[in-house]
């Protein structure tokens, strides 16, 4: 998976039959990854990594029109998903972001780590250390916490739904699911618009 527009093809052997669509709910073991109403009309998936610059760009701005425009007036369900796309630390980020989850902070965990504009070619940037102060940020119990990480309590949860995006055969991140339609890559906010409406 590369951070871009441009897809790369995987080899005959990573190949696995594909789903059209992933599944829109997360597995039981990650909830609350959702903005929205779940009445809403549209469905719209976000398959996601920490250390990926398009997907903090999505967040820290298309995301938040998003919010205001869709989610907030009952139109969209966001739901977010992780694709593991960078190695270590972006499946360390997962898992801390899941703890926060366990905690009912997804969303202002998620959101300050994607300030941290980690780069896969930093080493540490998304080390526990800057992990732990994230949670201590938005006041999470740091035993449990710490806990949930040192007994890579999600590690199978998170791995589990990036390979369901593997097998729907993502190629380039962020990936966009808007109901159906597929959107890999960066796109702008005016972009999505239009296959939301």
């Amino acid at each position: 998976i590369k951070p871009s527009s441009t897809p790369t093809i995987p080899s005959p052997s990573d190949i696995k039959p594909q789903p059209t669509s992933p599944t829109p709910n997360p597995p039981a073991a990650i909830l609350r990854k959702t903005k929205g109403l779940p009445t809403a009309p549209v469905t719209f998936i976000a398959y996601s990594d920490f250390q990926c610059s398009h997907c903090q760009t999505f967040t820290l701005t298309i995301e938040k029109q998003l919010e205001t425009t869709y989610i907030n007036t009952g139109k969209v369900l966001l739901v977010y998903k992780h694709i593991i796309a960078y190695g270590q630390e972006s499946l360390l980020a997962a898992e801390a972001a899941e703890a926060a989850n366990e905690q009912g902070k997804f969303w202002p965990y998620h959101s300050l780590l994607m300030q941290v504009r980690a780069s896969p070619r930093v080493e540490d940037d998304l080390s526990i250390s800057v992990l732990q102060n994230i949670a201590q940020q938005i006041g999470l119990d740091m035993e449990a916490f710490n806990a949930s990480i040192q007994s890579g309590k999600y590690r199978d949860s998170v791995l589990q739904e990036s390979q369901e995006g593997m097998n729907l055969g993502i190629t380039a991140i962020p990936t966009f699911y808007v109901n159906s339609i597929k959107k890999e890559g960066a796109k702008s906010f005016e972009e999505l618009q239009v296959i939301i409406d």
